[in-house]
């Protein structure tokens, strides 16, 4: 979910409590709390970023390395993950605003090549549809993904689009296109695909001429077929089954338009501060990105019992411990868990978790819990 299944078991990690900026001898408080519950249910590493218009402020717990114990740098480089795919929602709305493309073009029209899928019918799909994950198209399912042995075999695999696409439509459709909502990544890499076909270049160009250069973002950038992160980082790790070891996985080959971009979580503030702030999309579009529909399932309500919908590439979220709601993207990636946040009034933040022990969905939809502390400590406090 938000991109990759991803779960948590219960280890003791060492490290926890060290939160930048606090004052010595003091209490923590709330952020610090709960950035340290990460640390103690069994992530290796958390950095925490709370912004106001005029300040911010950097929380971290735990440890970047396990072995050598180094302290969790305050903004090191991190996978976004599926935040990529709010880059790319407003690089579309920017093109639809310029007319190069319309969100209600059929997505067979702009690729007459794609083979058509088991009931999926790129002709009845829109962008439109495949933005707010109402397309009905849902991913290739490998029965390994997920396992030890799939992650060393393939970390190295360089992905292509075409492959992706085609393996989804070997899938029967969920359901007819607007009629239900069912998270797709491969429908993000259809996206990926329409704006290249439409501005005759790759998405990442656009999303990096379009957004992440006018913002001065220049801690951000697609790693092309790069399996390495920048330094300072954390290494990312990873519990594939219970009672299993935590696992390296930082360095892996990632490069499609459903979840690659690297960032750094001040950078991901400044972004998500300028697009609901109304710098990156005019009223109009920055509308249609706000225009929600319910999410679906049994797993989303479990982990956002206050509520949940999606518009184009981007959550809404209902408070738990306040009132109201916040604007969420976040992503999860093997080793790596983003979520974001910011009020109607401005008050944003972007935390980041090191580590996903993937042994049960119970462990998942607790990490989850344990971020959403998190994220309401920040928000509502």
């Amino acid at each position: 979910m938000t991109g990759a299944v991803a779960a948590v078991g219960v280890l003791a990690v060492a490290g926890c409590g060290q939160a930048v900026g606090s004052q010595g001898g003091e209490p923590p408080d709330r952020v610090e709390r709960a950035a340290d519950a990460l640390v103690e249910f069994g992530v290796s590493g958390v950095q925490v970023r709370v912004s106001q218009e005029a300040s911010s402020r950097v929380v971290t717990s735990g440890v970047a390395d396990l072995a050598s114990g180094e302290p969790v740098a305050g903004n090191g480089y991190l996978r976004a993950g599926s935040v990529t795919k709010t880059f790319v929602a407003t690089a579309v709305l920017q093109l639809a605003a310029e007319g190069v493309l319309s969100l209600d073009d059929p997505v067979g029209e702009w690729l007459p090549g794609t083979a058509r899928g088991e009931g999926v019918d790129l002709g009845e799909v829109t962008v439109r549809h495949l933005l707010q994950h109402t397309s009905g198209l849902q991913d290739h399912d490998d029965p390994e993904l997920g396992s030890e042995a799939y992650f060393h075999e393939h970390r190295w695999d360089v992905g292509d689009p075409g492959e992706t696409v085609a393996a989804a439509l070997g899938n029967p459709a969920l359901f007819a296109p607007g009629e239900g909502w069912a998270y797709s990544n491969a429908g993000y890499v259809l996206v990926g695909m329409v704006i290249e076909e439409a501005t005759g270049q790759h998405w990442a160009k656009q999303v990096h001429d379009r957004i992440i250069r006018p913002l001065g973002l220049t801690d951000t950038f697609w790693p092309g077929n790069s399996p390495f992160l920048p330094s300072p980082h954390a290494t990312g790790y990873q519990v594939f089954e219970p009672g299993g070891e935590m696992v390296d996985v930082t360095d892996f080959v990632l490069n499609d338009t459903s979840g690659s971009l690297i960032s750094t979580a001040a950078d991901l503030d400044v972004f998500l501060r300028a697009l609901l702030g109304g710098a990156l999309l005019g009223p109009e579009e920055l509308a249609d990105m706000q225009e929600t529909v319910p999410l679906e399932g049994d797993a989303y309500e479990q982990v956002w019992p206050n509520g949940a919908e999606y518009g184009l590439g981007l959550f809404r979220i209902g408070f738990e411990s306040c009132e109201g709601g916040y604007w969420h993207s976040g992503g999860d990636i093997e080793g790596a868990m983003t979520r974001t946040g910011i009020t109607d009034d401005g008050t944003g933040v972007v935390a980041f978790a090191s580590t996903q022990v993937r042994d049960s969905m119970e462990s998942l939809i607790a990490q989850n819990h344990r971020m959403n502390d998190v994220v309401e400590a920040a928000l509502c406090d």
